[in-house]
């Protein structure tokens, strides 16, 4: 004999299939939900790591900027000490020039009939202020400083002729002197007792001399030369303190 169910299995059936249903999705959404929170420690994590990455980064830039400071302070200290070493070079270096300076100065000068009474430098030139007998003794120590190779371009400026009173000065004082013995004479006493005031306005061959003022550059040599080298065309050569020694450098005080 058949069978028939007669109960409504069709709306069980379909409980359960809602039932499952329902489950898996509960399911799922825990999962996916598992899944979101262990996504995001993970990234939670790596952002920490990067955020500590970035904290030791400024901190290794803060320190490597103290650092870069520390050397450009260390590199303007080094330019300084450059800078005096430097000064001290150039002044060591000076001193050996200055005496070459003075020494082709005093060489230069003619044996006599000139002497200088002021020397100042400004910068790489010199100026020379002296006195002369004549524009053609001036021209005989340009000559001179020309041929030497611690100066170039030498100059004279000016040169003004003084007034000769030497004759007249001297004629006059002999003149005193004559009638000075004359008198003596002319009254009895002896020409030992005749009195002779001293001749003390008789000027000095240095005081005919006219004022020149020279200019001349100073320039180290870059190789070391003889003394007497050639002259420019056009002009002899000069041996500078070959004949005759130089007169001492008279500086004004």
């Amino acid at each position: 004999m058949a069978k028939i169910n007669l109960l409504p299995w069709r709306e069980e059936r379909r409980e359960n299939l809602k039932r499952e249903f329902f489950t898996l999705l509960i399911a799922a959404g825990f999962a996916g939900m598992l899944l979101a929170a262990v996504v995001y420690k993970v990234f939670d994590a790596q952002l920490e790591d990067q955020l500590a990455a970035n904290q030791l980064i400024e901190f290794q830039k803060t320190a490597i900027e103290a650092e870069l400071k520390d050397v450009g302070e260390f590199d303007k200290t080094r330019a300084q000490l450059e800078t005096r070493i430097g000064a001290v070079h150039d002044l060591q270096a000076g001193r050996a020039a200055v005496v070459h300076y003075f020494d082709d100065l005093v060489k230069a000068m003619p044996a006599e009939d000139i002497y200088l009474t002021e020397v100042s430098r400004v910068g790489g030139q010199y100026t020379i202020k002296g006195k002369g007998s004549s524009p053609n003794v001036v021209s005989e120590f340009l000559r001179n400083l020309d041929v030497s190779q611690w100066y170039q371009n030498a100059f004279m400026t000016g040169f003004t002729q003084a007034n000769n009173l030497a004759d007249s000065t001297t004629g006059a004082a002999a003149g005193a002197a004559v009638a000075s013995v004359t008198g003596a004479a002319a009254s009895g006493s002896s020409a030992t007792q005749a009195e002779f005031k001293p001749i003390s306005a008789l000027p000095l061959p240095e005081e005919t001399y006219g004022l020149f003022d020279v200019t001349v550059s100073v320039e180290e040599p870059k190789g070391k030369q003889p003394q007497g080298a050639a002259a420019s065309p056009g002009q002899a050569p000069v041996v500078l303190g070959a004949t005759t020694p130089a007169p001492a450098v008279a500086v004004a005080q």
